[in-house]
């Protein structure tokens, strides 16, 4: 998947990069070394507790000489606030990673979010098309996942985002999918 994202962001000259859901770091860092070979910047966002983990994102790019080539957010309101805060900044993207929060809600809502932060021809990411969390071994006891509906537990609500909002927008001029990922380009 490094190789694929490296291909179109490379590729397209995608300088100004947005990564939404970083975890401990893994793909912040193929997504920096990018940027270093580009001469640009990834501005990345996620929870507080994403600072806890071992290794953690911060530790990731010192290892790796990158830190200076990533904005690091941690917003305890999550990543679409953090997005409204750039917006009314004015800031612009090239590309936007959308690894976050895999509910319909809140995909959607970064979806929309990120159609006002992608520059027209910019590219969008979304990972995970295929997850659902009744078969992730990581959240069948949150407090979030206990409360919805086994509908929604089963659903793969990234990948409705995909088919319902991104394939269909009239601002898209481009869509693939490819295993779990999906590529959506703005139109120019």
């Amino acid at each position: 998947q490094a190789r694929e994202a490296r291909e179109r962001i490379v590729g397209h000259n995608l300088k100004r990069m947005l990564e939404l859901g970083h975890m401990n770091g893994v793909s912040t860092c193929y997504f920096a070394a990018m940027a270093d070979e580009l001469g640009g910047q990834v501005t990345t966002c996620d929870l507080p507790h994403a600072a806890r983990l071992d290794p953690n994102l911060e530790t990731l790019l010192a290892r790796c000489g990158l830190t200076d080539r990533v904005t690091l957010h941690r917003d305890q309101e999550g990543g679409a606030w953090r997005m409204r805060k750039l917006i009314e900044a004015g800031a612009v993207f090239d590309f936007c990673y959308i690894d976050a929060e895999h509910s319909w809600e809140c995909a959607g809502f970064q979806f929309c979010l990120a159609m006002r932060l992608v520059r027209p021809g910019g590219w969008i990411l979304f990972d995970d098309l295929l997850y659902s969390v009744a078969t992730s071994e990581h959240s069948p006891n949150l407090p979030w996942v206990k409360a919805m509906s086994q509908e929604q537990r089963e659903r793969q609500q990234v990948g409705d985002v995909w088919e319902l909002l991104v394939k269909p927008h009239p601002e898209i001029a481009f869509t693939e999918a490819r295993r779990n990922w999906g590529w959506c380009q703005k139109r120019p």
